[in-house]
C-alpha cells in the first residue's frame, strides 16, 4: 500500500465489522466511473467539538471492493491536548468548535474503476492505539475515564473534508502495461539469480533447478495473495 498498514501484522484487512459501530461514521463514495489514482500526504481536516476535556479523533481511508470488502489503505489519530504540538498539552472547552487536521502520513495506490473511496470517523482505534481517558489525565493511567460525546460539523461554514493528492492526466492502461512489463523482467532477473545460485550449490541437475525455482516463485506469489 506504501504506508505503515502494509507493515503491521495486523494488515490493511477488512473494515466492516469496525464501520458497523454506533460510534463510528462513515462516508462513501458512488462507484467509480474511473480509476482514482493518490500519491501523497493524506489529511483529514475536521470541525469537531467534545463535551470533554480531552479526546481523540481518528480517520481511515478504504478501498471498497465491488463485493463490499473493506480494505484498510492507511490511517491516523489527533489527540486533542496535541492538536499544537507534542510538547505541551491544550485541552479542550466543552462545547467550543476546533479546527483539526488528522494526519494519515503518506500513500500511493489507485483505486480501480468500480470501487469506492470510503471514509470512516471515530473517537478510538483500539489496541492500535491506547485509548484516551477522555478526562486530560495522561494516557496510560488507570485510573477513571469517561465516555465523550464528540460532534463533527460540516457546511459551508465548518467544511470538514478529506484532502486526497490526486494524480491526473494519467493514461492508466500504458502504465499498467508498463508496470506489468517491468515486473516481469524483475521476476525474470531474480528467477535467473536463484537458479544460478542453486547450481553453483548443489550437485542438482537443470531440469531439476528449473522445476524447484517455478514451484517456489508460484508459491510465494500465492502466499501473498491470500494475505
Amino acid at each position: 500500500m506504501g504506508d505503515r498498514i502494509s507493515i503491521s501484522p495486523r494488515g490493511p484487512y477488512d473494515q466492516r465489522i469496525t464501520e458497523g459501530r454506533k460510534d463510528v461514521l462513515v462516508f462513501t463514495t458512488p462507484p467509480l466511473e474511473k480509476p482514482v489514482w493518490v500519491t501523497g500526504q493524506i489529511k483529514a481536516r475536521l470541525y469537531v467539538s467534545s463535551d470533554c476535556p480531552d479526546t481523540d479523533f481518528t480517520v481511515k481511508l478504504c478501498d471498497v471492493y465491488p463485493d463490499g470488502r473493506s480494505m484498510l489503505i492507511t490511517d491516523g489519530i489527533l489527540r486533542m491536548r496535541n492538536r499544537n504540538g507534542y510538547d505541551h498539552w491544550e485541552f479542550m472547552e466543552p462545547g467550543k468548535i476546533y479546527e483539526i487536521e488528522v494526519d494519515l502520513w503518506s500513500t500511493s495506490y489507485i483505486w480501480n474503476t468500480g470501487h469506492k473511496i470510503r471514509i470512516s470517523i471515530s473517537s478510538s482505534n483500539a489496541p492500535r492505539f491506547l485509548a484516551n481517558p477522555n478526562t486530560g489525565a495522561p494516557v496510560g493511567d488507570n485510573g477513571s475515564s469517561q465516555i465523550a460525546h464528540n460532534t463533527i460539523y460540516f457546511g459551508s461554514t465548518h467544511p470538514s473534508c478529506i484532502l486526497l493528492p490526486v494524480v491526473t492526466g494519467v493514461d492508466f492502461e500504458k502504465k499498467a502495461k508498463y508496470a506489468s512489463d517491468v515486473l516481469h523482467e524483475l521476476v525474470h532477473h531474480s528467477e535467473e539469480k536463484i537458479k544460478e545460485y542453486i547450481s553453483a550449490n548443489t550437485q542438482l541437475p537443470k531440469k531439476a533447478i528449473d522445476i524447484l525455482v517455478r514451484e517456489m516463485l508460484t508459491e510465494n506469489i500465492q502466499n501473498k495473495c491470500e494475505m
